[in-house]
């Protein structure tokens, strides 16, 4: 009886622990593979940046007849321009980074008012002139910054930049009243209509930037300050008198044309590049 019951315990068993068993090698047969782990993308050192910005123009407006003994300038005005720009850049360190950037210049207006003095024949003559016209400007910088540390996520820097800016001076026009009629007298008080050739050139730019960065979060930085922009001294061709097309060589021109910005923009830190797999060497 105690065989029987020992024989009878031992199948039982055999008979609850067989499912087991056969899972238990259908698992040996199939090793288990966790799931794929996705790391988060992490900031590299490459970024793009975009901006914006807005401010008053500076610059003295020049020209030959308005200088002298009698002839003067009543009044110069170089005016305000907007701009918009983007660029390319690489984080060194914490500390320094550096970009590449583009931008364009909406219209730098010129306006000014003076006395004129010229010569026809052994008679000098003196005369009112109105002078307008229109500087558009394109700018390509390389540009160094060193951040200041950061402080509660917000990064105060400073920076300089250095590069090319192409300059086009066009529509300037200049009226003059009154018209001498050669004998000391005046022919009549119609002004007469003028207008500079236009010009276009590449010339030597640069720049120095203070502000401040805001991180929005690991990717994206929000950036404001202020920059000064000089872009050299723009000058017309000779000056057309109409009708006739006569030419005089007085070119306006725009010495030391600059602009004081405030521009605000954005930083968008690239993801940094996934890790290459190890190569494993098979016997």
């Amino acid at each position: 009886m105690k065989t029987m019951r020992k024989i009878s315990t031992i199948w039982v068993a055999a008979v609850l622990l067989a499912p087991a068993s056969a899972a238990g090698a259908a698992d040996f047969g199939m090793p288990y593979t966790p799931p794929p782990i996705v790391e988060p993308l992490m900031a590299g050192n490459w970024y793009l940046r975009g901006d914006v910005g807005a401010g008053w123009s500076g610059g003295w407006m020049r020209e030959k007849e308005f200088a002298g003994s009698t002839g003067r300038w009543h009044e110069r005005n170089v005016g305000d321009s907007t701009s918009i720009g983007g660029g390319v850049g690489y984080q060194f360190s914490n500390f320094l980074r550096g970009d590449i950037t583009a931008e364009w210049r909406t219209g730098i207006s010129l306006r000014g008012s003076g006395q004129e003095s010229y010569m026809v024949g052994a008679f000098r003559y003196t005369g009112t002139a109105q002078v307008q016209g229109t500087v558009r400007v394109a700018t390509v910088l390389a540009n160094g910054y060193v951040d200041l540390g950061s402080y509660w996520g917000v990064t105060p820097y400073v920076g300089a930049g250095i590069g090319a800016a192409y300059r086009q001076i066009s529509g300037t026009q200049s009226s003059v009243n009154p018209i001498p009629d050669g004998f000391g007298g005046v022919l009549r008080y119609d002004s007469v209509q003028s207008s500079y050739k236009k010009t276009s050139g590449v010339d030597l730019a640069w720049a120095l930037y203070a502000g401040a960065s805001f991180d929005v979060n690991e990717h994206l930085k929000i950036d404001a300050g202020y920059r000064y922009l000089n872009v050299g001294s723009p000058t017309t061709g000779a000056l057309i008198v109409h009708p006739g097309g006569a030419r005089v060589k007085t070119p306006l021109s725009v010495d030391d044309l600059s602009a004081h910005d405030f521009r605000i923009g954005a930083r968008w830190l690239l993801p940094a590049p996934a890790p290459m797999a190890p190569v494993i060497a098979k016997n």
